[in-house]
């Protein structure tokens, strides 16, 4: 995997208010347990004696009163447990927090893939009764939270090997916690996750704010559209993928340009990259309306060899795909050159998430690493 695929891969969270609302209790220190035996994981080995009907609700910004037990948690989990590495079924990881007033390990959900596996794929702040989380990463970034990463925010459901509620903390913590690496305080006794707003797209024209977009804008419209992207490689995995988006003079229509305005034009992510990547040249408004050429600035390579140090440009028939800010993906079976590995297959369209950001700009001709996740605004100049 590329180094930028690793970097995107990581979903930037800042905690942007401070607890003090309804629906939760905070708490800075708790007594030590009774017990001496501390455990690796907090969570119990056996499923069924979990008390299964303990629920909070959600809120998201489609529906409001969406009751989440602990049982539908637990079945979400047992197939993330069971499911093989490549596997993309719905499913919900775990993740253990060694909690740092009692020393004593709490395993629980993480919340993305819980609001995930609820279709709440958009969310930008995310409030926990007074407790707010900002996913857009438009603020202040001082807070990485994702699988894999050393710093984890999860919804707590057991305290070594004990569900939550059985444990000797139960009176005071309730069913449900959030409880996060570095955290200055937790949350005890969670009622309630409310998604305050969705992540949206905002287009600038020389410096104005023009148009905000919400991702189901982008969805629901007759403009979308699907189409497929694909090179081979020798040396590393092939891209093979079915994007669905719309195209981004679409955007530009909308804001009040057309192919006869002169301008240039660059989509932001929000941990800092840009589409065009890197240093080269905005888009102009020639190739936002009629494509890029082929073998152009922008134009990719793939399979490096000593004698072809440069390697070979990616496919002309990119010339007749448009740029477009996608929503929605589906892997197609990729093909590693080098391990001879194959991606599963996805049986569905799978909306580009948290682990993409809401948006992407996909450019034709470029390189699978140089795709830029996570856009929050377009920026348009016009000359």
């Amino acid at each position: 995997m590329e180094k930028k695929d690793i970097i995107l891969g990581i979903l930037l969270i800042t905690i942007i208010g401070i607890a003090g609302g309804l629906g939760f209790v905070l708490l800075t220190w708790q007594p030590k347990p009774s017990e001496t035996s501390i455990y690796k994981t907090g969570l119990p080995d056996d499923f069924t004696t979990a008390p299964t009907t303990a629920s909070f609700m959600l809120n998201n910004q489609t529906h409001s009163n969406i009751s989440i037990t602990l049982g539908d948690l637990l079945d979400f989990v047992e197939i993330y447990e069971s499911s093989e590495e490549g596997e993309y079924e719905t499913s919900i990881g775990t993740a253990t927090i060694i909690d740092p007033i009692t020393n004593v390990p709490i395993t629980g959900v993480r919340i993305l893939d819980v609001l995930e596996a609820y279709y709440t794929y958009f969310a930008g702040e995310i409030n926990f009764g007074g407790l707010a989380f900002s996913t857009t990463g438009q603020g202040l970034v001082n807070k990485i939270l994702n699988k894999g990463i050393s710093e984890e925010v999860i919804i707590g459901i057991a305290a070594n090997k004990q569900w939550l509620a059985d444990s000797p903390y139960g009176s005071l913590w309730g069913d449900f916690c959030i409880i996060g690496e570095n955290m200055p305080e937790q949350i005890f006794q969670l009622e309630e996750v409310n998604v305050v707003s969705n992540w949206t797209l905002d287009v600038y024209v020389d410096g104005i704010l023009e148009l905000s977009l919400e991702p189901y804008e982008l969805i629901d419209i007759p403009e979308s559209y699907s189409f497929t992207y694909s090179y081979d490689r020798s040396d590393d995995w092939n891209l093979n993928r079915k994007y669905w988006g719309i195209n981004m003079s679409t955007i530009c229509d909308w804001v009040g340009l057309n192919d006869t305005v002169n301008f240039t034009l660059k989509a932001h992510a929000a941990d800092g990259w840009a589409a065009p990547h890197l240093k080269k040249r905005g888009l102009t408004f020639t190739e936002v309306y009629h494509g890029i050429e082929w073998n152009s600035t922008y134009w990719g390579y793939v399979n490096e060899t000593e004698t072809n140090p440069d390697g070979v440009p990616l496919p002309d028939e990119y010339e007749d795909l448009p740029i477009s800010i996608v929503y929605a993906l589906q892997v197609l079976g990729e093909y590693d050159g080098e391990s001879n590995a194959t991606n599963p297959i996805w049986s569905t369209r799978k909306i580009c998430g948290y682990s993409h950001g809401p948006f992407v700009c996909v450019i034709p001709g470029t390189a699978r690493s140089n795709l830029v996740k996570y856009i929050y605004k377009i920026e348009i100049t016009t000359l």
